[in-house]
């Protein structure tokens, strides 16, 4: 026998049909938080949008023009939310507006072509059982479907299907085998649903999930047909990021039978070797059809921060830290002065660099929003697996050249992070915004336009990170004191000044060359050798910069 469910979950998976996208609350990380090093305020963020967009329980949005409430998009939020925390108000609501009546979400029926259509989708009605139980609600309390019997009813129980969820459709009041659209994103949530009702379906639906897992470690998305002997993944299946995601968010409640730990083991492996280099993840092998998105991004980031928290996988943390940092440098997010988006907009994640760029231009736009609502919740749960990479520091050259470009180092970031750099001073009223790399650092640059001292605060998304302090030197001609009169073959003592504490400063005469830096006067005295032929030579003192020079004239003698 399976093991039970030994702790709260949910499964997550990508759109797909009428179900939308499915979806798991994350597990938390205790080894990560023990040490300190994750950081929440991308998830929070984007679970306080994703909150803010729900209205009666439900997610309202555009959809060719005419608005279209989703019930499997609410049920997303809900979980996310549920991964997220501190939002059980908004969860509470999801799961009782759905619980009002699932059939509006599970069950259709249509006219086309003069034929009559009629049917139930098993993953849909998996999807609101699960929405259900995350939430606390007895699904025994609706009254219009029984959640568990329905699925019971739509999972075959003899013959190579056993295990296996299939859609009920008719047409014109017939049996329609061609309306069954059932596939391993929706199995995999039956799995859940069924494990945490404790059905007797429940094994078997969990033998047919690892079934559709491939030898390479992927599980694929659509089954085999309905009528073959053979149900396994078979050579010729195409690679799905967010189905071996969603499989994965399934399974990990029964961690600890052997079966499913030598799953859970391949597709980790699967997913930290098929990540890009950036970071993000391709829905499948064909990169050219959704690459790099916040959707699949999130579901592998999700899952691969769960893995890591049962220890599966030796790449699966660093894999799930690089997601978090791709999502969180795709999150709408603003800075004081460098923020260039909407309030309203905030906290949202955007599906790609293209999505957010619009953003800015032209905020969250009506057609737009569902696209963003869908990209938040599965990303939502990934980005808790945001890291630090340290104590924040913030540098930059002690001495800067009036008008010229000046980089202020800032370290210990969450990668991906927001930040906006505000001068004052001879700084005054310069900004800079930037983004963290995956290291957790950034430079900031800025062309300070006045001289004396500018002071450059460098804010994050959760407030001050630093400030420094930069002296900044305009052109200047310097002090050169000396004797008139120097014997060849001696030393000569040379005061330079006008310039500013540590200032390096660079005497020359002739061959001789002095380097040295001014102290806290701004005086340097140093001293040079006479050499070369008898009577007038220039000596010359060179600041920190080309322009800030002085000279005098020495007469060499025997």
């Amino acid at each position: 026998m399976r093991h039970p469910l030994r702790r709260a979950s949910a499964l997550a998976a990508a759109p797909v049909l009428s179900l939308a996208l499915l979806a798991v609350p994350g597990l938390t990380t205790p080894a990560q938080a023990a040490a300190g090093d994750l950081d929440p305020v991308a998830a929070q963020r984007a679970g306080d949008w994703l909150a803010g967009q729900v209205d009666d329980g439900l997610l309202t949005y555009d959809s060719f023009g005419a608005p279209f409430t989703d019930y499997g998009l609410s049920i997303d939020a809900e979980l996310a939310l549920a991964a997220v925390g501190g939002q059980d108000a908004t969860v509470d609501a999801i799961a009782a507006a759905v619980a009002e009546d699932p059939t509006v979400y599970t069950d259709y029926a249509y006219s086309f072509d003069g034929a009559q259509y009629a049917g139930r989708a098993a993953g849909a009605v998996a999807k609101a059982l699960v929405g259900l139980q995350a939430a606390g609600v007895d699904p025994a309390t609706v009254e219009q479907i029984d959640l568990v019997g329905a699925l019971e009813a739509q999972t075959a129980d003899t013959g190579a299907t056993a295990g296996r969820i299939a859609d009920v459709a008719t047409k014109d009041g017939e049996p329609d085998p061609t309306g069954d659209f059932a596939n391993t994103l929706g199995q995999a949530f039956a799995v859940r649903g069924l494990q945490a009702a404790g059905s007797d379906e429940a094994d078997a639906a969990t033998d047919f999930l690892l079934l559709q897992q491939c030898g390479a470690g992927f599980f694929r998305q659509d089954f085999a047909p309905a009528t073959a002997t053979d149900q396994a993944c078979g050579s010729g299946a195409d690679a799905s990021v967010d189905a071996t995601a969603q499989a994965v968010l399934s399974l990990l409640p029964q961690a600890g039978d052997a079966e499913v730990d030598a799953a859970l083991a391949d597709a980790a492996a699967w997913l930290a070797g098929f990540q890009n280099a950036n970071g993000s993840f391709d829905s499948g092998a064909d990169a050219t059809a959704f690459p790099g998105n916040a959707n699949s991004t999130g579901l592998a980031g999700w899952a691969l921060g769960d893995l890591a928290d049962l220890g599966v996988g030796a790449a699966s943390a660093g894999a799930a830290a690089d997601a978090a940092a791709w999502l969180r440098a795709r999150q709408v997010a603003g800075v004081g002065d460098c923020n260039r988006f909407d309030d309203a907009d905030l906290g949202a994640v955007a599906y790609d660099d293209t999505a957010l760029k619009g953003a800015r231009t032209d905020g969250v736009r009506p057609a737009d929003r569902g696209q963003f609502l869908r990209a938040t919740a599965q990303a939502a749960p990934a980005l808790a697996s945001s890291t630090d990479t340290g104590e924040d520091a913030v540098a930059a050259k002690d001495l800067a050249r009036k008008g010229r470009a000046l980089t202020v180092e800032v370290t210990g970031l969450a990668p991906g992070a927001t930040l906006c750099l505000t001068g004052s001073g001879a700084g005054r009223g310069e900004t800079a915004g930037a983004t963290a790399g995956r290291d957790g650092s950034a430079g900031l640059t800025v062309s300070p336009e006045r001289a004396g001292t500018a002071t450059y605060e460098v804010r994050g998304e959760s407030g001050v990170v630093g400030s420094v302090d930069v002296r900044v030197l305009g052109p200047k001609t310097l002090g050169v004191d000396t004797a008139r009169r120097a014997e060849r073959g001696g030393s000569h003592v040379v005061t330079v000044s006008g310039l500013v504490p540590g200032e390096r400063t660079v005497v020359t005469f002739r061959g001789s060359k002095s380097v040295t830096r001014a102290d806290e006067e701004g005086r340097v005295v140093t001293e040079v050798r006479i050499s070369g032929a008898l009577g007038l030579a220039t000596l010359r003192a060179k600041g920190q910069f080309a322009d800030r020079t002085g000279e005098a004239t020495v007469r060499v003698v025997r």
